[in-house]
């Protein structure tokens, strides 16, 4: 799962199961939740936490992990339902400062 976040300063991207730290076996890697060996127990609800000292955003995915019958009637590969998310990826401001200034008489 992709949680991209851009801004000055860099955001810190961080993620959870259900507002719970992630199983062991998930890795966070430059952002991408990675799930390796994806089973009908990794299915359920994510959370993507971006933060900055501008401020932070958080976007939820439920993922639904289901097993596929395979070709000699075991169980295959997991088959991952994920629809496309319905909005861009969270984008921090930049913080930004102004200075101005008149001439002195």
């Amino acid at each position: 799962l992709h949680c991209t976040a851009r801004g000055d300063p860099v955001p810190r991207i961080e993620w959870s199961k259900l507002r719970a730290p992630l199983p062991w076996q998930h890795r966070v890697v430059n952002g991408s939740l990675v799930i390796p060996r994806a089973a009908q127990q990794d299915s359920g609800q994510y959370i993507c936490n971006v933060s900055s000292p501008v401020g932070s955003t958080e976007v939820f995915v439920t993922l639904d992990v289901e097993s596929k019958k395979g070709t000699a009637g075991g169980w295959g590969v997991p088959v991952f339902l994920l629809p496309p998310p319905l909005w861009p990826s969270p984008v921090l401001p930049l913080a930004t400062s102004t200075l101005t200034s008149s001439p002195s008489s």
